[in-house]
Formats: structure tokens, C-alpha cells, sequence
């Protein structure tokens, strides 16, 4: 692996009293991959492709028209010719989705080859990072672009999917097509039932049942610096994003080359480049002639990703006398269910950087988008071996907190929430009483934002909504001035406990009951209240302050009287200013108290 170059407001608002806690919303935002979605390749000059695809096809009931057959006479061999790659796959795929089946051509969102349709577009011109070599799968998400021509693209293509967080089902871009994944693996064991080899089976199988648990294993290299240095920041990264997920995480970051690690769900390494690699074939049991077993075992539902430049190079073998790098074909043997790797030197920045998948797939994306939201370039290297269609668990977002969850009804006041398992800004948005708010920045615990406009003062909801579901905050935000109590009802003999909001310059207020059945007994305006006994004296002459929160919370006794039994009391207050010579006064919302 190399590195590359590289005013007043008088309203009224009913506002119930109470706000639920945390509650997340039924159901995710983000709709997954369809079976009719996939166009499935099958190479029909091949018996283990047909036996692929035929498998494929009842697992995941594909429809009919979305099976491509290629013709006969197309090589199954891993390396073809870009005129062959044209004649034979290209051409073939482009005519079926534009001529034979045109409303396959915006309804597909993924292409899915199998074994024994061709890897590798060999190189025509070029070297370096401006070579024409690249895989078949990486070419065909071009299919449409026009920014490939018939001798091949000289170097990479930027892939516009790449740091999203968005399902591809809602992503469009002139510059990406389709996402392009493989049913691959080794070959010198084939089930007798179905005709498939035995790891391409296993791999399909474990697909449909992907654990919701395990390991992320992240094997650093503490020697790889300078130009290596973008890879232990991925790792760093994912380990960061993976654990404020509260995901079990292993992030070794010392110079062992991690073995024996059980219930791996997510890995990622560097291979036979990790300075202390156990030697050929890198991955596997019984290393060197011992116990051990190269990373460990793996769940159902697991994915990988290495930083090696041939790991994806060929799946046929194993042949360990002339063996190369390691190669994801022999984590696939060992039970990894997903995997990414490049048939040719991709330059360290075009792999598939882990802080992007991993994330991703565990908040709900399937395989294919994860894998492809974490590729930086298209035209080139890289192979997504999988079930495109396989989608993990779904880490759901938490709110803890709202701080500065208070501001004017003209909005633009900074907020933030806190909490953990958070997206991405573009994954992100927030809404105040069904408003939306201006997202500035998101990471995986904090999201600030700047707050909207509001009609009408009083607490209103906060929710947060993204790629896996909508979820309420735990505490409102506040457009001052404003009353909330926690209490919907009140017995008579008991305290009523409410707090107002304010402002500043707001000093004192009046409460009113809008009720004929007033209490206590003393008519309504209940008199004046100091909105903050500790207001600072510089604030109170200068004003420094102009949206700290005041706030006061006010005990009343109902007294205890069965007459008031039964009654409904609407409360308001009237909050204005006076220590600082404002005449302006304002009207909160309005709470219910039931008296019971």
C-alpha cells in the first residue's frame, strides 16, 4: 500500500404541562434496499455464475427482468480486456437497463455480479494514479456518467456518494450510476446441493441473518506515520465514533498484530503491511503451525476492510506458493460476511476508510451504501464483496440534555444538545415546535444549532430526526417570557409549583387566572413577583447580559376547599420590565391546572 499525491408579542398558546422524556419514534427513516432494486448479473458461460445466481435468486426472490444473463463466449477469467469488458459487460448491462427493460434504469439502484464474471479491466494506457486498470465492478457504476470512454478512464473518478449519510435510494448524482457489489470467494470447494462454492454459500447464508452484536476490532500500526499516518486516524476515528455508540470496540494501537479475537462484527486492519504480520497467508487458523487463529472468528453480519493493495486481486486458489499480500477472499473463508478490497495498487487515499463504514452500517445502512459512502473514488481499485441487500442493526440516537434552550421569539440563538450515536450534519435536522432549526454542526455526541422563529411564546418540543428515526429531547426550548409546570393536576390542600422565564430585562411579573373560579382567593392579578432576586447589579445598570435566562419557580397552596374540586384554571403571566426604565411588557402562554 502507497500512499497517494495527492418587537412585543402579545398571544395565548395552550401548552400542556408535562413533556415526555426521550422517546424514540417507531420505525426508522431510512427505507432499505429492495430485491427489485438489484440487477443480477449471471455469466452464462459459466456453471458456478448460474449456480450463484440461481442460489441468489431464491434466497432473496429476485424478480425475473431483474436477472442480466451475459451472453455466451464472455470470458470468466479474472482479468478481460477493456475491449472485451466493453463488448461483453458493459455494452450488454447498458442496452438491458436503456433498451430491453428501460424502467430498470432509475428503478435499479444496485448492481450485483457473480463469481466468474470478470474482476479485473486490464490496464491500456497509463501508470500510477492514471492508469486505465480498474475493477469491473468499480467501471460499471459509471455506466451512465459519460465520464468513462471506451479506452478507460485515465486515473480515478471522485465518488460523489462518499460521506454520505443519506440512503441511495435518495442520493442523485450525474456522477455515480449504480453501487456495484460481488458474490465472490474461493472455489476449491463447491456444495453439492446447489453447485455453489462452499465459501460464496456460507456468505449468502450468514447474510440473512446478521447479528445485532460483537467485536469491532481495529488493528493499529503505531510505525505506520508521514504519508501512512491517514489510516491510524481512521482507526482513531472509528474507534472514537463506534464506542459513543456504546458498541464494543477493540482498538489495539500498539504494534501486535491482533489473533484470537472471538465475535468479531466489524474489522479492519493492516494486513500483511502491519509491521508485525504473521507471515503468509496473514489471515487464517493455525498460523505457522500454532493455534492460532488470524483475527479471530466472526459473526454473522460481519464486514472488513484492510489497508492493502491487492487484497482484492483474486479469488481463485487458495494458492499459498505464490501467494502475494493477504487477501479478503480468506476472511471471507473464515466467515466474514461482507468485505472490501482493491484488485490493483489503489494509493492509501482511495481505500475504504473505516470511520465511514462501520459508523454507517451499525445506524442502519445497508452493506452496499455503507461500504459505498466510504469510497473515495470510483473508476479504479476497489471490489464490495457481499449481499448487497444485508443490513445490520440500527444504532439508534440518545438525547441527554438541552443547554441554552432558551431565546426570544425572533430566534437565532445558539443551542446545544448533547447526547450520543448522533449522524451527520447532513444527516441532521432539528425542529423547535415543528420549526425547523439551523444545524451548524454535528458529531457523534453534540449537535448545535441556532434556534427558529416563533409565532408565539412558551415551551416548545425539540426533536432531532435522522437516518434512523426521530427522537424528542428531554427538555423543551423556551421562547420567552414563558410558564411551564411539570404538574397537570393539583388536589386541593396541595402546592402547585410552576416556574416563569424571562429575560433580563424582564425584572418582575403578574400572574393571572383567567378562570372565573379563581385561587387562592384574592383577585387576579396576584401581585408582583421579582422574575430573579440574584439579578447582579453591573446587569442591572448596563445590561451585559441580553439572553441569560431568568427564570423563578413559584409554589401557590390550594386551599382546601371541596368547591374547588373539579375546576379548570387557566394561568398566564405578564412579564415586563421596570428596573431598567423599559415600559414594555409582555404576555407568557397559557398552562391548564386541573383542580381535583
Amino acid at each position: 500500500m502507497r500512499r497517494s499525491r495527492s418587537n412585543r408579542f402579545v398571544s395565548l398558546q395552550i401548552v400542556f404541562a408535562g413533556l415526555a422524556a426521550f422517546v424514540a419514534a417507531a420505525g426508522a427513516a431510512r427505507a432499505d434496499l429492495k430485491p427489485n432494486q438489484v440487477l443480477l448479473v449471471i455469466n452464462d458461460s459459466s456453471a458456478i455464475s448460474t449456480a450463484v445466481g440461481n442460489y441468489y435468486t431464491s434466497i432473496r426472490n429476485i424478480p425475473a427482468q431483474n436477472i442480466l444473463h451475459l451472453p455466451a463466449g464472455t470470458p470468466s477469467a479474472e482479468y478481460i480486456s477493456r475491449t472485451d469488458y466493453n463488448t461483453y459487460i458493459r455494452n450488454v448491462v447498458k442496452n438491458y437497463l436503456q433498451t430491453t427493460v428501460p424502467s430498470l434504469k432509475t428503478q435499479i439502484k444496485c448492481i450485483l455480479l457473480t463469481k466468474e464474471v470478470p474482476l479485473i479491466v486490464a490496464n491500456t494506457t497509463g501508470g500510477g494514479t492514471s492508469q486505465t486498470i480498474a475493477s469491473v465492478d468499480s467501471e460499471l457504476t459509471q455506466l451512465f456518467t459519460g465520464l468513462v470512454p471506451d479506452n478507460g478512464q485515465e486515473g480515478w473518478l471522485t465518488n460523489p456518494y462518499f460521506g454520505q449519510t443519506k440512503g441511495i435510494d435518495e442520493f442523485t448524482n450525474a456522477g455515480i450510476s449504480y453501487l456495484v457489489c460481488r458474490l465472490d470467494g474461493y472455489a476449491d470447494a463447491i456444495d453439492p446441493g446447489t453447485g455453489v462454492p462452499v465459501d460464496v454459500k456460507n456468505l449468502i447464508d450468514r447474510a440473512q441473518t446478521p447479528t445485532g452484536t460483537g467485536v469491532w476490532l481495529l488493528d493499529g500500526d503505531p510505525t505506520k506515520t508521514g504519508g501512512y499516518a491517514a489510516g491510524e486516524t481512521w482507526l482513531n476515528n472509528a474507534a472514537t465514533y463506534l464506542t459513543n455508540m456504546g458498541l464494543v470496540v477493540s482498538h489495539d494501537s500498539t504494534t501486535t498484530f491482533q489473533k484470537n479475537v472471538n465475535n468479531i462484527i466489524g474489522y479492519s486492519s493492516w494486513g500483511s503491511n502491519d509491521s508485525n504480520n504473521l507471515g503468509v497467508p496473514y489471515y487464517g487458523t493455525n498460523m505457522n503451525g500454532g493455534p492460532d487463529n488470524v483475527p479471530g472468528t466472526f459473526k454473522p453480519g460481519s464486514l472488513a476492510t484492510d489497508f492493502v493493495s491487492t487484497s482484492g486481486r483474486t479469488f481463485t486458489g487458495p494458492n499459498i506458493g505464490n501467494y502475494g499480500q493477504s487477501l479478503i477472499a480468506d476472511l471471507i473463508r473464515m466467515g466474514c460476511t461482507a468485505a472490501n478490497g482493491h484488485v490493483a495498487e489503489p494509493y492509501l487515499t482511495a481505500v475504504s476508510e473505516p470511520d465511514q463504514v462501520f459508523p454507517n452500517y451499525a445506524r442502519g445502512m445497508t452493506v452496499a451504501e455503507a461500504f459505498y459512502t466510504s469510497i473515495p473514488f470510483l473508476s479504479w481499485e476497489n471490489v464490495v464483496v457481499c449481499d448487497p441487500l444485508m443490513r445490520k442493526m440500527q444504532v439508534t440516537s440518545q438525547i441527554t440534555a438541552v443547554s441554552n434552550n432558551f431565546g426570544k421569539q425572533a430566534g437565532n440563538i445558539q443551542f446545544t444538545i448533547t447526547g450520543k450515536n448522533f449522524s451527520t450534519l447532513g444527516d441532521t435536522a432539528v425542529t423547535v415546535g415543528g420549526i425547523s432549526a439551523t444545524v451548524t454542526s454535528v458529531n457523534a455526541t453534540t449537535i448545535i444549532c441556532k434556534s427558529p422563529a416563533s409565532a408565539s411564546p412558551g415551551p416548545k418540543s425539540i426533536v432531532v430526526a435522522n437516518s434512523s428515526g426521530n427522537y424528542n429531547a428531554p427538555a423543551p426550548y423556551y421562547y420567552t417570557p414563558a410558564i411551564d409546570s411539570a404538574m397537570a393536576t393539583v388536589a386541593i390542600g396541595q402546592n402547585y409549583v410552576f416556574t416563569i422565564y424571562g429575560q433580563h430585562f424582564q425584572d418582575y411579573w403578574d400572574l393571572i387566572d383567567g378562570t372565573l373560579a379563581a385561587f387562592p382567593y384574592n383577585a387576579p392579578p396576584y401581585g408582583d413577583f421579582w422574575l430573579d432576586l440574584n439579578l447582579p447589579i453591573s446587569e442591572i445598570l448596563i445590561g451585559q447580559m441580553p439572553f441569560t435566562l431568568k427564570n423563578q419557580t413559584i409554589t401557590i397552596a390550594v386551599p382546601n376547599d371541596p368547591n374547588l374540586q373539579g375546576t379548570q384554571h387557566d394561568l398566564q403571566a405578564i412579564v415586563g420590565g421596570g428596573l431598567l426604565g423599559t415600559n414594555e411588557f409582555f404576555f407568557t402562554n397559557v398552562i391548564h391546572i386541573n383542580v381535583q
